[in-house]
Order: C-alpha cells, then structure tokens, then sequence
C-alpha cells in the first residue's frame, strides 16, 4: 500500500468510518473532485490545512492503529485504492461535505446541496 493510498484511507475511515459504505464512498469522491479540480495530488488534499477535521491535530500512532483494525478499514482501503486508479472519474461532484450535528458552515449557502447520505451532507459548486 502506497502512502497516498494510505492517507486516503485513514482520510475516509475517520472522517466516515460510522458511515455506512455510501457515505464512506461519498468522502473518496470528495477527495477525488478536489485533487481534480485544484491539480494536487490526493494526499495533499487529504492533509491540507482544516479540510478534514481528521487531520486537523493530525492522526496519531495510536488512533491510526486503531483505524486500521475497525470493521470499516478494509472498505475504505478499497475506495481509496480505487479512486486512486488513473482514468477514475468521480460518480458524484461533491467538493464538499459536512455533518449538521456538528457544523453549519457558511460557505453551503453559496453552494448546492446534492447529496444527503447518512450523517453528512454533501455540496457542490453552483453552475
């Protein structure tokens, strides 16, 4: 497994790990949108500075070995390997997501709603 497929994962699993496979898939897809639409590579987009709240005090040693033994892991491994595939094209044009339980962020007033799978919600751009 490379590092950026890694990143990916780890990405997914915390950031939807209680998700079910939809809502998993719908956060690669994110990743995905993003890494094409600003040209960077996926893990950079993963770790970019308060993009996702999983990273936002990093993943440690131990919080990632405890990613990589949930019953979710192997799934979010395969979406990350997938969605890393060149020629893969996102399903979906989500760019961005949030949960409303937690968050109520002001940019998805500028943005479409195109998606609601489990707890998150997911936006793309107005065109």
């Amino acid at each position: 497994m490379t590092t950026t497929i890694m990143i990916i994962a780890l990405t997914i699993c915390a950031e939807a790990g209680n998700q079910d496979h939809v809502g998993r898939f719908m956060i690669g897809e994110v990743i995905k949108n993003r890494s094409i639409q600003s040209g960077r590579n996926m893990d950079s987009v993963c770790l970019a500075p308060k993009q996702f709240s999983a990273w936002n005090n990093g993943i440690n040693f131990g919080k990632r070995k405890k990613l990589m033994k949930s019953a979710t892991w192997k799934d979010c491994l395969a979406i990350a390997t997938a969605i890393s595939q060149p020629g893969y094209v996102p399903v979906s044009p989500a760019t961005h997501y949030f949960n409303p339980s937690k968050a109520s962020p002001s940019w998805a007033k500028r943005m479409r709603l195109v998606a609601i799978v489990g707890a998150h919600q997911f936006y793309a751009e107005n065109k």
